[in-house]
């Protein structure tokens, strides 16, 4: 009898040293890209007048392990098509998402609404109207939707969120007029801002429930010096990986940066372009300007499938007379390694691109949502 308490008492002892190293290896992991020397945080130079002043991200980009793009097929079959200039199905729309059940909810600008259709592309309802007051909008800007059917609404001119859930409104006061925004899980969601990225972080939480916020890790290192005004190097998106992380891809810095839940930064890793750092120069420092070259643009749109990044290249796209080419590039975000290439050949004008699990959605600028099936020859 004895014998067997030393035993069972034995493989406790083991099994709890294997979930440490279990843990160990984990945090190793997620800490593999990350560095707390500010020496080797990436920097941006600006000048002002006469003045240059150098700007320190708060991170470390990474390389990456591949220097040149591996292109693999991707075969599509389409399925319908939602809307056409012939039809006032949308007045301006410029995006659009799916949830779990594969409905479709299109964020229409111009008629200050989202839509909703099923996936057969059935209209279902429609969210928010022209106006000011709860469940009103004059810009909406950035859509999210949960997996229990919460739907988030940015609103960058009203500084607001409206939270659709149900029946009912909630919505959330901002400040400094947020242009991203993405739940991190059914209780909370995250927004972006380059306004005032100095004083405040670029990134905040908010809590569905109790209407609390936090600063997440801001993007930047803090610099009291410094008044620079809105930073539009950081101009980028976020998006929700899974209930523990997020994503910031900027448009122009070629790189995005891995976020957990807490707000904490994992890792940054530049993308499969080759593109010049850039500096940002102001003849009169009391005017912001928020145009940046078009060389610098190393993210056109994105979006987060199966914790996979699928960055659509501006650089690599090839504008044809009457067509475009457009090349996706797809990176594993459990460390940011860059993975393969497809392209969507001679394809119209996007105003974007979205992907889920199953299906392709072409939203064009005749105002027409193509939807495809696609199998990826990885």
């Amino acid at each position: 009898m004895k014998k067997n308490k030393e035993c069972i008492l034995y493989l406790v002892i083991i099994f709890t040293i294997s979930l440490s190293s279990c843990g160990d290896r984990q945090n190793q992991t997620d800490n593999l890209y990350q560095s707390s020397n500010p020496e080797e945080f990436q920097k941006i130079e600006m000048k002002l007048g006469n003045k240059i002043y150098e700007v320190s991200l708060n991170y470390k980009v990474n390389e990456q392990s591949k220097k040149e793009r591996k292109f693999v097929n991707i075969r599509t079959s389409h399925l319908f098509n939602i809307g056409s200039l012939k039809d006032t199905i949308f007045y301006g729309a410029t995006l659009l998402i799916t949830d779990k059940s594969g409905n479709i909810y299109v964020l229409d600008m111009l008629d200050a609404s989202v839509k909703k259709f099923d996936r057969n592309g059935l209209f279902i309802k429609k969210y928010g109207r022209k106006g000011r007051g709860p469940g009103e909008f004059m810009s909406p800007f950035r859509i999210d939707v949960t997996d229990d059917d919460k739907l988030l609404v940015l609103d960058p001119n009203l500084n607001k969120c409206e939270l659709f859930e149900g029946g009912k409104i909630k919505q959330f006061i901002m400040s400094s007029m947020p242009t991203g925004a993405c739940f991190v899980d059914s209780m909370s969601f995250v927004t972006f801002q380059m306004i005032d990225p100095f004083d405040y972080s670029a990134i905040k939480k908010y809590n569905i429930v109790n209407n609390s916020s936090v600063e997440c890790q801001n993007l930047i290192l803090n610099n009291t010096d410094l008044n620079l005004g809105p930073l539009a190097f950081l101009n980028g998106d976020i998006y929700r990986i899974d209930k523990n992380s997020f994503l910031y891809v900027p448009e122009f810095m070629n790189h995005f940066v891995k976020y957990s839940n807490e707000g904490k930064i994992i890792y940054a890793r530049k993308t499969i372009e080759n593109i010049k750092l850039l500096s940002i120069q102001r003849d009169n420092p009391k005017m912001a300007s928020f145009r940046l070259p078009n060389e610098y643009i190393s993210s056109w749109r994105a979006f987060v499938v199966n914790n996979k990044l699928y960055n659509v290249s501006y650089q690599a796209m090839k504008k044809k007379a009457n067509s475009r080419d457009y090349v996706i590039d797809v990176y594993s975000l459990s460390d940011g390694e860059y993975l393969y290439s497809f392209k969507l050949l001679d394809q119209e004008k996007m105003m974007n691109i979205y992907m889920d699990k199953e299906r392709l959605y072409l939203l064009k600028v005749t105002m027409e949502l193509e939807v495809l099936s696609y199998k990826i020859d990885e």
